[in-house]
């Protein structure tokens, strides 16, 4: 099975998933911009996230993508207390 017939498998079952209200998921947009005139490329970046009791199970799942929607690096971890349910309440 050829990646392109494996990715249109993996998207109808998301989309079933997503119909049956057991995956949802969340964007979270942020910009980052350069204020002081700088040539900055590649730069770390550290914030922090806050999410909805019941949205996120692990960091593991958490992904970063740049401007043209291209997976970026990212480390995320749990930060405090979780909720009630166990879910991540913050990650940074």
């Amino acid at each position: 099975m050829n990646g392109n017939c494996t990715n249109k498998i993996l998207q109808c079952i998301k989309a079933f998933l997503e119909w049956l209200g057991i995956w949802k998921v969340w964007e979270v947009s942020m910009q980052v911009s350069e204020t002081q005139g700088l040539d900055r490329n590649n730069e770390l970046i550290s914030t922090g996230v806050p999410f909805p009791e019941g949205v996120l199970c692990k960091t593991d799942n958490i992904r970063v993508l740049d401007s043209s929607n291209k997976p970026l690096p990212v480390q995320a971890h749990r930060l405090g207390m979780a909720w009630p349910d166990g879910t991540v309440k913050w990650a940074l």
